[in-house]
């Protein structure tokens, strides 16, 4: 790698607003759900009926709970914290595997092309026709609610938005002179696709999970808002369960709703950044 890459990385991402702010977030965001033990300042599932639908600090409540309790005066931010890290897990996990098969699917595909990336694509096609969050409901209704549950679901029924790009990419890569080299100097297509095809869509790979990231905690919490992620510690569940008091008590839903909007906004305007900074066209090279 060109040795100035880092250098010129670094000062672009110094002078992106966007980038360093949406950084900032999501690594604050990160770092309240790894220590979230040390940081929130109440159990998450102690209730304390004294003090039921304490405002948030700011709205004239106290700062003993600067974003005020919920019906049975449990800590909203205590609760946000530990949601943090159902959402952020959740979300992280699934992206992985979704990525995982997606990739090795796109690679195959576009590689290989033919009757293989006719019946590949055919597949993504299929999974595209439904609506994801439908399907995910579907088949956790017919399952047990549980975290393993969903992170699975949620990974099977979007393996195909990175796919696809991915597809994509290796049809044109395919193409080049360097691959031609490679095979006439005897090398496997395996050998060819791990050293040099997937070396150069790493771009395209980093750029879709960055994205997909923020979309998967998003499905998540429509999920734990219908009550079908197994557990009661997630943003989804607490903004279902504050819209019923939204005129009396605002905050149950509003809170945790704010916090799930600046991570889901801060990773795709990261995502976009990444986007901008190695897409040669974007740069205007």
């Amino acid at each position: 790698m060109n040795k100035e890459r880092p250098a010129w990385l670094f000062a672009k991402f110094l002078r992106s607003p966007k980038a360093w702010i949406s950084l900032t977030v999501i690594v604050v965001i990160a770092l309240m759900a790894i220590f979230a033990p040390l940081i929130a300042p109440y159990e998450p599932t102690r209730q304390n009926l004294r003090n039921q639908l304490v405002p948030p600090a700011f709205a004239g409540g106290s700062m003993a709970h600067i974003m005020g309790t919920d019906l049975h005066g449990r800590d909203i931010f205590s609760r946000t914290i530990y949601g943090a890290r159902v959402s952020l897990a959740m979300g992280i996990l699934s992206v992985i595997l979704a990525a995982a098969f997606g990739i090795l699917t796109g690679l195959i595909s576009g590689f290989y092309g033919g009757l293989v990336d006719d019946l590949i694509m055919r597949a993504a096609d299929v999974m595209l026709a439904f609506p994801p969050i439908v399907l995910a409901i579907c088949v956790i209704a017919l399952m047990k609610p549980s975290m393993a549950t969903v992170i699975i679901v949620l990974a099977l029924v979007t393996w195909v938005w990175h796919a696809r790009p991915v597809r994509s990419a290796v049809l044109k890569i395919r193409e080049m002179d360097y691959i031609e080299a490679s095979r006439a100097i005897g090398a496997s297509n395996p050998r060819i696709i791990v050293k040099q095809v997937l070396p150069n869509i790493v771009p395209v790979i980093i750029v879709i999970c960055t994205t997909q990231i923020g979309y998967m905690i998003l499905l998540e919490s429509a999920l734990s808002f219908f009550g079908l992620t197994g557990t009661t510690l997630s943003w989804g569940w607490d903004i279902a369960v504050g819209r019923d008091y939204i005129s009396v008590a605002w905050w149950m839903s509003t809170m945790p709703g704010m916090v799930l909007f600046a991570t889901v906004i801060s990773l795709n305007m990261l995502g976009d950044w990444i986007r901008d900074v190695t897409d040669p066209k974007m740069r205007g090279e």
